[in-house]
């Protein structure tokens, strides 16, 4: 088994399921004071 497409595979995966669980949080109101706060670090 190619190392490559395995992480290609797995990062796909995460990159979904981190980017669903975004939108729920957004939908929902969590995500704006994490993004600020995020923003924060990354400043």
């Amino acid at each position: 088994m190619p190392d490559d497409l395995g992480w290609k595979g797995l990062s796909q995966v995460c990159y979904t399921c981190l980017n669903t669980l975004g939108l729920i949080l957004d939908s929902t109101g969590f995500a704006k004071p994490k993004v600020h706060a995020e923003g924060r670090l990354a400043s």
